[in-house]
This record gives structure tokens, C-alpha cells and sequence, in this order.
């Protein structure tokens, strides 16, 4: 017992101080490490709250786009460019055109004082109406530039019949959309005669857009329309035109003898349709009908 006591008493001499010193302090800074790799190894998990976003569900409209006219249009530049525009679908549609000369040649248009005038200028049709994609781009292509250079006309348009009519000074254009039949012409370079006028209200005395009147021939009192699906022969008497026969097919020789139609209106040809089937010609060399007589054009 003793023995140990007098162990614990015994004095440490300054070198193994000074060792057990250092060795302290390595024993916590080995602790101090293992600790911080302890952390690194488990970092706390930090939780984050995401903004709420609210979407906006005001609508947003795109504006429309603006088109800017051709200042100092004339007819010229304005039948130029319309050509222009059709040039890539002449391959697939066919695209005629043609030119209007004659008296009564051209198309109609509703003045503001409610009256007809005869427009003269230029026809634009397709031959091929089967690709209905490329009757569409053509369409809205040829639609394009008549809303960036003229201005739309109500009284000559009829939506329901695809039937569009723009006009600016002196140009007008009907186009129906769906046939692909464009008609543009110079109301300063156009003339109306008054028999057009007359045949014109007595044809189409609503003054319907929609109904077509071709004029193909006058002669004396006398004249041949088309329209309304059939071509007519039309006769002025003292209260105005009348129609005297219409037909899809060769003329009634009965009608053309009774009222003494001149036979070139009617071709020099016609047909007894209700008595004896018989078809007559008129000899220009004689100057008279004959039963079965058939001219150079039709013996060619």
C-alpha cells in the first residue's frame, strides 16, 4: 500500500510532461478531423420553398398585319402584278387570259347610283379546276393582292356565292373565289351602251350579283345572252326586251321563222323540235332556209 502511494507521489520529471502535452493534442485534433469529415459526409438537408407562379390568363390578340397600298396605281401596273401572282399555278390550272373587245363585251358592275355600268379589261380563268389545294393557294394568293391594292366593294360582292368585288378609282375586279374567275377592267377606258343597260335590268332587274349575263351578239331588235344556266334570243319590242326562246341546244325553227330573226344570230342553223324533227340551215349564197342544208363549216 505504501509502495503505491509512494508511486503517485514520485515527482514527473519535464520531458515526459512534455510528451504526454503533445500527445493530448494529438489525440483531439485526430477527434476535431473525424468529426468535420462526420459533418461533410452528412450536411444537413436544406429545405427551400419554390415561388408560386400565378399564369396569366389575360388572352393576348396578334395584331393584324398592316398593308400599305401601291401609291400612283395604274390599270397597267395593276394587271402586271395580278399576272405576277398567278404565274406559278399557269402549269396546274391553266390559267387563260383574255382580253375584252367589242361593244358589248366585258362585265357588269353596280354603280353607287344603282345603275350598270359595262366594264371593260381582262378575263382570268382555270381550265383545270380538280386540284381543290391549288384552286385554294391561287385563290388566296390573287385574294391578297386585291386587299393590299384595291378596297373592297359590298354592293358587288356576294359572300354566300364566294363572289368578291374590290374597287379603287377607276380599277374593279369581281373575282369568284371557288370557279377561280377573275374579271378586272378600267371604268375610265369602258363605255355603256344603252340597249346593255336595258337588256340588263330586263335579265336581272333585282340587280343580283350572282346572276351572270353574257351578250353575245346583237343584231337589229335582236339578241343572243347566255346566263342563268341556258343561252337565250332575246327580242326589243315598243315596251321593252323580251325573251322569245331559250335553249341548251339548237335553235327552234318555229320561233326563228315566226319573228324573222336574222340567221347569223343563230348561226345560220335551227331545228323543227314539235312537228318534223328536222334540222334546216340558211344558204347565204341563195339568201334562204333549207331543209338539211349544211354550210362549208359544217361539211369541214
Amino acid at each position: 500500500m505504501s509502495n503505491i502511494k509512494n508511486y503517485f507521489n514520485k515527482g514527473i520529471s519535464a520531458p515526459i510532461a512534455f510528451f504526454v502535452i503533445i500527445l493530448l493534442a494529438l489525440v483531439v485534433g485526430i477527434v476535431a478531423w473525424c468529426f468535420g469529415q462526420n459533418q461533410n459526409a452528412n450536411p444537413a438537408t436544406v429545405q427551400t420553398v419554390s415561388p408560386t407562379i400565378t399564369p396569366d390568363l389575360t388572352p393576348t390578340t396578334t395584331p393584324a398585319p398592316t398593308i400599305t397600298p401601291i401609291v400612283d396605281l395604274s390599270f397597267e401596273t395593276f394587271i402586271d402584278g395580278l399576272r405576277e401572282v398567278m404565274v406559278p399555278y399557269h402549269e396546274d390550272l391553266k390559267i387563260f387570259e383574255r382580253e375584252y373587245i367589242g361593244e358589248h363585251r366585258g362585265f357588269p358592275w353596280i354603280n353607287e347610283n344603282n345603275d350598270v355600268d359595262l366594264i371593260k379589261g381582262y378575263s382570268f380563268y382555270a381550265a383545270y379546276l380538280v386540284d381543290r389545294p391549288v384552286i385554294n393557294n391561287c385563290s388566296d394568293g390573287i385574294i391578297t393582292y386585291l386587299e393590299k391594292t384595291l378596297t373592297p366593294n359590298a354592293k358587288n360582292s356576294r359572300n354566300e356565292a364566294k363572289l368578291l368585288a374590290f374597287e379603287r378609282d377607276n380599277i374593279k375586279c369581281v373575282f369568284n373565289s371557288f370557279d377561280l374567275d377573275l374579271e378586272c377592267g378600267d371604268a375610265a377606258e369602258s363605255t355603256t351602251p344603252e340597249y346593255y343597260r336595258e337588256i340588263y335590268n330586263f335579265w336581272n332587274p333585282n340587280m343580283e350579283t350572282q346572276i351572270d349575263l353574257y351578250i353575245y351578239e346583237v343584231i337589229d331588235d335582236f339578241a343572243v345572252v347566255a346566263g342563268k344556266g341556258y343561252a337565250a334570243l332575246l327580242k326589243r319590242t315598243e315596251s321593252g326586251w323580251i325573251e322569245i326562246t331559250g335553249t341548251q341546244d339548237l335553235w327552234e325553227c318555229e320561233v326563228i321563222f315566226e319573228h324573222n330573226v336574222p340567221p347569223s344570230l343563230v348561226d345560220n342553223e335551227c331545228f323543227f323540235y314539235d312537228t318534223t324533227r328536222e334540222y334546216w340551215g340558211y344558204n347565204e349564197e341563195l339568201g334562204k332556209w333549207e331543209k338539211g342544208y349544211e354550210s362549208d363549216e359544217d361539211k369541214g
